[in-house]
């Protein structure tokens, strides 16, 4: 307490850790009180392992390197839920690319899948020659898929029962697809969409199955 009294931190620290690590924590606790520097919050959040409330409270312009402070230092169990974090903040400053970029590393398919359809629809909403729908949707498709393959998303129920953002992208671009011919190329798509069948895909396979058209070697039709 003197030496806190004639601001001698490094003194404090120096006697505290003579007497115990317990006194030492608590007189290095208080030594970052009395810093209020910002790598003092980084210091601390490693120090007690609260890195979230170092995302709460970074500045959103330094989203880089608060993305790599987790990368760093975080718990890996804690990754993904902290860079969903940092994207909901990033989401709510209007910083949308940085926020999809968030939700990738974190694995968030559905998220990210959203952002990108949504930026596909305003980019057609607002027209103009570079609004080109099909090879848009191409671009998301591609990311989209190997995203969802980098993730290990598989076939299976959603967690709450409901389709995911990629299913319903993977089905409607099947659709696109095989209404303009590329038959085999929209089956294999549909082969790929994770969680339970739809309806949509069924009638789209059957669709595809009854016209005929050669395919290459798939899963059995399904019956009448």
């Amino acid at each position: 307490d003197a030496c806190f009294a004639s601001g001698r931190m490094a003194d404090a620290l120096v006697i505290a850790n003579v007497f115990s690590s317990d006194l030492y924590n608590r007189t290095l606790q208080r030594y970052i009180s009395h810093r209020p520097r910002s790598y003092m919050h980084i210091l601390k959040a490693s120090m007690e392992g609260d890195w979230v409330s170092l995302v709460r409270s970074r500045p959103v312009g330094v989203w880089r390197e608060t993305l790599a402070l987790l990368a760093t230092y975080a718990d890996p169990g804690d990754w993904a839920t902290l860079c969903e974090a940092l994207a909901g903040r990033l989401a709510a400053a209007g910083m949308r690319h940085a926020s999809c970029l968030c939700h990738v590393v974190a694995g968030a398919v559905d998220a990210a899948v959203g952002h990108w359809t949504a930026s596909v629809r305003e980019a057609m909403a607002r027209g103009g020659p570079a609004a080109n729908g099909a090879a848009m949707m191409q671009s998301v498709i591609e990311k989209s898929v190997v995203l969802g393959l980098a993730a290990g998303v598989k076939k299976g129920a959603a967690a709450n029962g409901s389709r995911s953002a990629l299913s319903e992208l993977m089905t409607s671009y099947a659709g696109l697809l095989a209404s303009q011919g590329h038959l085999a190329t929209a089956l294999g798509y549909l082969e790929m969409v994770p969680g339970e069948a739809s309806t949509q895909v069924a009638v789209l396979k059957d669709r595809i199955y009854r016209s005929g058209a050669p395919l290459p070697h798939v899963s059995a039709a399904p019956r009448s």
